[in-house]
């Protein structure tokens, strides 16, 4: 893969301003893309939120508090989530065999179409992304992904939160 020589003559810190330029511009392309293939299709009743939600709960059969942790919002803002996702047809929810108390979620026959349909588009973009990759290059991002994001992710959860309290 070449490299951009304008970014090779940037300054370290024009570099990391323009990759977060560049990490911005791609989720924000990612949601316009996803809410125009939404608008379009057969699942035109979901929004990208929704589609994270399922994304979420996937084929296994989680309770509600494993899926409001994985996505970080609270118990009373899935449920309400939850509920329209059932009303339209997408999950069921269900009491735990083991425990009563607690509520588990499954993908319905449509939930696991949309589900599956909407992982076959994601393979596509990342099929396009990495195409022109070499192996040092799918190693190294790879690397970059599972080790250096997580790792910066962690370290900056809190400060984060800080830093936006203060604005």
């Amino acid at each position: 893969m070449a490299e951009n020589t304008s970014f090779t003559t940037m300054t370290v810190s024009e570099k990391k301003a323009e990759i977060t330029r560049i990490f911005f511009d791609i989720y924000t392309d990612i949601l316009s893309i996803e809410k125009n293939v939404l608008k379009d299709s057969p699942y035109n009743d979901l929004s990208p939120t929704d589609v994270s939600i399922l994304h979420a709960i996937g084929l296994n059969t989680p309770q509600t508090f494993e899926v409001s942790d994985a996505l970080n919002v609270s118990k009373s803002t899935l449920t309400t989530r939850l509920a329209n996702l059932e009303k339209k047809g997408y999950i069921h929810r269900y009491l735990d065999d083991n425990d009563k108390r607690s509520i588990r979620i499954a993908l319905t026959e449509r939930g696991m179409a949309l589900y599956h349909a909407s992982n076959e588009s994601h393979q596509l973009l990342v099929d396009a992304f990495l195409e022109n990759f070499d192996e040092k290059e799918l190693n190294d991002c790879y690397t970059a992904l599972t080790v250096n994001l997580p790792e910066a992710m962690m370290r900056l959860k809190y400060k984060y939160r800080s830093y936006m309290k203060r604005s």
